[in-house]
């Protein structure tokens, strides 16, 4: 089995995805707030991918 992630960041990006697909059609202030406060996580997770990605650290980025 290839890890990308770690189980931690696993369920964080997840949670990411499940965040974005409420977005989309959610007119709740407060899951809106919630939300925002988790863009900073989010913006980390991101951006470690894409580094491991150019660096291709783990080699399981290659087709």
């Amino acid at each position: 089995m290839i890890k990308a992630f770690s189980d931690e960041k696993t369920i964080l990006a997840l949670g990411m995805v499940d965040h974005r697909n409420l977005t989309v059609h959610t007119y709740n202030e407060e899951l809106a707030v919630e939300i925002f406060n988790s863009l900073g996580e989010y913006y980390k997770l991101l951006r470690e991918w894409i580094d491991d990605i150019k660096k291709d650290k783990k080699g399981i980025w290659r087709w």
